[in-house]
């Protein structure tokens, strides 16, 4: 329905003219390289492989190279995590294209490698500075305490309050013995000291006491002169801490831009040293085979004459087991829910693309998710300025254009539903020609007239339901399948409107009923007919009669699953109110503060811009996955399978820069 028509081609040429044909490739952004090695594993190309690799792994080290001075210099900005994308001239390209950035990237490594040694040893700092903060009080230099000839020295740790009973077992096993105890919060610092034939049994005393042995190696002077040390050495570890990241945010204002590009232009050169790794070639030819789009095939062919005198472009059938890949082609208005189709998965190549089956009803729900004409334009100015202003990425201004129509959508949403802001219009006593002109155009509140809301979910939800199943059967007449594939479903085109009347007729309010010929007709006429049509046709072409019957009766149960999808879509219903809830409360949380004095009506208009701004940006998150899942679950699921392979030219990858003039491949 809205698919690219993609051609198998073949290219040849003298083996003089590949690289710069690999280039032309890469400009034009219109060829997908299939991998000969892989599609004729029969042909010995032994004799030439791995031509050209060396080149290839010399571009991927200097890419990797590259990259990673990007993400050193970006760290060290000034402002870490800003945007990247900057939009450049073909001349400064041509400047920097030419430019040897390794020196500057071994630099950065240096300056890295340095930053973890510095924070190690800050760390063994911080950890021995801990260690001395109990003997900071010790007079004695730390490397006196040890052991002589006829005494033995223990220093150490003792457990709170065990200063008295130390005293007391050394008393009473009649040791002479000293030792001097240095209070701490978390444990005592103890010196002991005795005579070598005493070691043993004050040994044992230190022990039962849970005395802790502790050493200073390299450690002279006294704790308190050594912390001090260690200080002195943290200010030169913290300063020269303080210079690496100066420079390196030097070298990132100055740098980084150069840097951006180089890593672009290394990317394009890594892939094109990469691409023919999948050619054919021997000494004097390559042989290149991929996909292109038909449109695009007229102008790789005139290109490819004007530029190259050998090479030749020759379209081929497709070979059996060949996987087309997918590429969606859909006007302005819905290319941008094409982002909801690959969430989900490309069609496969006999599958409709679903696209614009969809693309209106997302926007509607999407719009009843939120029912608020002030979000809607609040959506539609941010996204609209966004694409305006902003460098997006091309997914990124995918996203941007689809919640911009949602957007638009929900401003006349909102306006038939009367909600402006959380502010409902329709109850309001204003002789307001502008409120009178809004109250005109509200068809149902919300708020007031729920039910009403109810009823319009389950019908969005029968029309949907109702064309999945409608595009089952045109998905079965393209399959040639049109007979059974028409009969089996037919029937759930018959009871899905007929279910939808009844439930909707059982949910609207007593005086607004549907007319009675319909709900009538719909319940005893055309229903029990449906029904009888889910139990006879669905089983399709099973000639056992007792499979049928089975077959049956497990369709007429299915008619539960449509029932609760139908339901399902009172989802939008449950949206649709708690945004207009919500934005009530917070106009109503304001009103309170804009009675404070002085200060009031700044807390008011701070707490509403920033809580509306909030919850319309949840209201959104919201809106998007619940409309997706019932675009994926109630509706993708009567006819589409997905799971095609995304249309991947071979082109050139930019992540980083716009280059002016320069024509942008539209994915």
């Amino acid at each position: 329905m809205s698919k690219s028509a993609v051609r198998k081609i073949r290219c040849l040429g003298h083996a003089a003219e590949r690289d710069a044909f690999v280039s032309l490739l890469q400009d034009l952004g219109v060829l997908e390289f299939v991998d000969f090695h892989q599609a004729h594993p029969e042909e010995d190309l032994s004799p030439f492989a791995g031509k050209g690799e060396s080149a290839a792994r010399d571009a991927e080290s200097r890419l990797a190279d590259l990259e990673y001075l990007v993400e050193y210099l970006g760290r060290s900005a000034e402002k870490p995590g800003s945007a990247r994308r900057v939009e450049v001239t073909p001349e400064e390209v041509g400047v920097i294209e030419g430019e040897d950035m390794t020196p500057l990237a071994t630099r950065c490594r240096d300056f890295e490698r340095r930053q973890g040694q510095l924070a190690a040893e800050l760390t063994q700092l911080d950890s021995l500075a801990k260690s001395l903060e109990p003997w900071r009080g010790l007079p004695i230099p730390l490397g006196g305490l040890r052991d002589t000839a006829r005494t033995r020295v223990w220093v150490g740790l003792l457990p709170p309050l065990r200063e008295e009973e130390l005293a007391r077992r050394i008393r009473e096993a009649s040791i002479p013995c000293h030792f001097e105890i240095l209070e701490s919060a978390a444990a005592d610092a103890a010196v002991v000291v005795a005579l070598g034939e005493d070691a043993v049994r004050v040994q044992e005393i230190l022990r039962e006491i849970e005395f802790t042995d502790a050493s200073f190696p390299g450690l002279e002077a006294t704790a308190a002169e050594e912390t001090e040390k260690l200080a002195e050495r943290r200010r030169a570890i913290e300063a020269e801490r303080a210079e690496i990241v100066e420079e390196s945010r030097r070298l990132s204002r100055e740098s980084l831009p150069r840097a951006l590009i180089a890593a672009d232009l290394a990317r394009d050169r890594a892939d094109r040293a990469k691409a023919p790794a999948s050619f054919a070639e021997t000494t004097s030819a390559f042989l290149a085979e991929g996909w292109i789009r038909r449109r695009d095939l007229d102008r790789l062919r005139e290109a490819a004459r004007a530029r190259f005198r050998t090479v030749s472009i020759l379209e081929i059938e497709p070979e059996q087991g060949d996987e087309p890949p997918i590429e969606l082609d859909n006007p302005k208005l819905i290319e941008p829910f094409e982002l909801v189709t690959d969430l989900y998965g490309r069609p496969q190549p006999k599958e409709l693309d679903p696209t614009p089956l969809f693309a209106p009803f997302f926007a509607v729900f999407f719009a009843l998710c939120l029912t608020d004409a002030g979000y809607g334009l609040m959506l539609a100015t941010m996204t609209g300025l966004g694409l305006w202003k902003m460098k997006l990425t091309p997914g990124a201004r995918r996203l941007a254009k689809l919640l911009n129509r949602a957007g638009l959508l929900t401003i006349g949403v909102g306006i038939i539903t009367g909600g402006y802001f959380g502010i409902s219009v329709k109850p309001l006593e204003s002789e307001s020609p502008i409120v009178r002109f809004a109250q005109s155009l509200v068809l149902f509140d919300p708020m007031l007239d729920p039910l009403i809301f109810f009823a319009l979910s389950l019908a969005c939800g029968v029309i949907h339901v109702s064309l999945g199943f409608a595009m089952k059967i045109r998905m079965a007449w393209r399959g040639g399948n049109r007979f059974w594939g028409t009969i089996e479903t037919l029937p759930w085109l018959v009871v899905t409107p007929c279910l939808g009347a009844i439930m909707i007729q059982y949910v609207l309010p007593p005086d607004r009923p549907l007319p009675d010929v319909v709900v009538g007709t719909a319940a005893s006429v055309i229903w029990p007919w449906g029904l009888l049509g889910v139990f006879l046709l669905a089983p399709g072409a099973t000639k056992n009669p007792i499979q049928r019957v089975l077959s049956g009766f497990g369709s007429v149960y299915g008619v539960v699953g449509v029932f609760g999808d139908i339901l399902s879509y009172a989802r939008l219903l449950a949206l649709g109110l708690a945004s207009a809830v919500i934005a009530g409360v917070i106009n109503q949380v304001g009103g309170m503060l804009g009675s404070v004095p002085i200060v009031g009506f700044v807390l008011m208009a701070a707490l509403i811009v920033v809580c509306h701004v909030a919850f319309m940006a949840v209201s959104c998150l919201g809106g998007f996955v619940h409309t997706s899942r019932l675009t994926f679950v109630e509706f993708f699921s009567k006819f589409y399978t997905g799971g095609g392979r995304p249309f991947a030219p071979f082109r050139k990858n930019r992540q980083y820069i716009l280059i002016s003039g320069e024509e942008e491949v539209r994915r």
